[in-house]
């Protein structure tokens, strides 16, 4: 086409799409702008540098094939070839193959890490301990090297002198790193502290790479002090700080978290020791006005007060008393005129059935009466002693006797003994 040639807009995008979709491209950039994959058939972000950004598009067939997690800020190496839009003049680049890049693969492997500590549970929120409110020893795990270990005891120093603070020196850089801080974990767990700082300053991402190790996440998995981690800058985070019990942003940040501020005790203390004169000054008043009260109760100005309630009870018990004893009387009265009409009833059934029983008996004695036997012309014999003679062998010659008859007796004496065999 010669350079002279005018061309429309039209033509001119036509020519652009031409040249440029025949190429394919491999660019690094860093994601921005991605919003997940959603309900759309591709897949839509930016590819960015310090200077510029590019429009991209994934398919979503090839996205799911990928294996990738994005996220904004990842750095990525992507394949694909540019697509120019005449209608609207705009140029996107549709993307065939996507890989993370440099820092990006750091990123992956690190997330990829995290996901396996995530299923074993290392990072379950039930398993994060609670920080002590006044510890009274401080361990803190970092570098001796470095004005992070100067700016944590500083910090301590200014809020909460207090505390005992010990330092366990450990590498935070390079191979060693790894082991060298979970050692240092370890030792400061078993050296009875209250709680523990992991922390060190700023850095590149692979320099706080030794963070994100398995070594150091089991490390704090396993110890029974509550961990606090505090490495590099705010928008830094490693998988330590998933791990340990509390996050802070910074070093110094997890100072503060551990140290209560002297002066907010300070002023806690005043806010309780007012809270405790105020209460004892509302006790005080409750208490007096109880005793005013009970100051004014007439049992204690007049003793006579404390004996009146019993008294009216004796009073109403006597006027109970005074109405229920003649009634008591009354009731008494006619219940024993009744047992006495029922006594003289029964008595005279009793003494007639008596005096038939005496009659009877009587009459059977006088039968069997030895007088009765007399008045038939019979007498009774008796000796000196009174004792009745009932057979000649009883008495003897010139013995004396009394004769008994119906009107009198009869002094003998036996001058003669006849036997006869028998009554005749």
């Amino acid at each position: 086409m010669q350079e002279s040639q005018s061309l429309s807009v039209s033509q001119a995008l036509q020519v652009a799409k031409n040249q440029l979709e025949g190429f394919t491209l491999r660019i690094v950039g860093e994601v921005s702008g991605y919003k997940g994959v959603g309900n759309y058939a591709g897949v839509y972000f930016s590819l960015t540098d310090k200077d510029s950004t590019l429009n991209c598009l994934v398919w979503r067939s090839i996205f799911e094939s990928l294996d990738i997690e994005l996220y904004d800020g990842m750095l990525v190496e992507a394949v694909g070839k540019f697509n120019v839009f005449p209608k609207k003049g705009t140029l996107s680049f549709s993307i065939s193959h996507m890989q993370p890049a440099g820092e990006g693969l750091l990123r992956a492997a690190v997330a990829e890490r995290l996901a396996k500590l995530q299923r074993e549970g290392l990072t379950d929120s039930s398993l994060k301990k609670p920080l002590p409110e006044f510890p009274e020893k401080i361990g803190v795990v970092t570098s001796p090297q470095g004005k992070v270990i100067h700016d944590v005891i500083r910090t301590l120093n200014r809020r909460y002198p207090v505390a005992e603070v010990l330092f366990f020196g450990t590498k935070v850089e390079g191979v060693d790193a790894p082991e060298s801080i979970a050692h240092a974990l370890d030792v400061a767990d078993a050296a009875g502290c209250d709680v523990i700082l992991l922390v060190r300053g700023g850095g590149s991402y692979e320099d706080l790479l030794p963070f994100s190790s398995e070594e150091v996440a089991y490390s704090i998995a396993r110890a029974q002090t509550p961990i606090v981690s505090g490495v590099g800058h705010e928008p830094d985070v490693t998988i330590a700080d998933y791990v340990a019990d509390v996050r802070a942003s910074t070093p110094t940040g997890a100072a503060e978290l551990v140290s209560p501020s002297s002066a907010e005790l300070v002023g806690l203390l005043n806010s309780y020791r007012m809270s405790c004169a105020r209460a004892l000054k509302t006790q005080l008043n409750q208490q007096r006005h109880r005793l005013a009260v009970l100051e004014a109760r007439n049992v204690l100005s007049d003793p006579r007060y404390l004996l009146s309630v019993p008294a009216q009870n004796i009073d109403h018990l006597k006027r109970r008393l005074d109405a229920a004893l003649p009634q008591l009387l009354v009731r008494n009265n006619h219940q024993y005129s009744v047992l006495r009409s029922r006594m003289v009833s029964v008595g005279k059934s009793m003494l007639t059935k008596s005096e038939y029983q005496v009659a009877r008996g009587a009459s059977r004695l006088e039968d069997l009466s030895p007088l009765k036997i007399l008045t038939r012309g019979y007498a009774a014999v008796f000796d000196e002693k009174g004792k009745v003679i009932s057979s000649v062998d009883n008495v003897a010659i010139d013995e004396a006797i009394d004769v008994k008859l119906l009107d009198g007796t009869l002094k003998c004496k036996v001058s003669t003994i006849e036997k006869s065999g028998g009554l005749s």
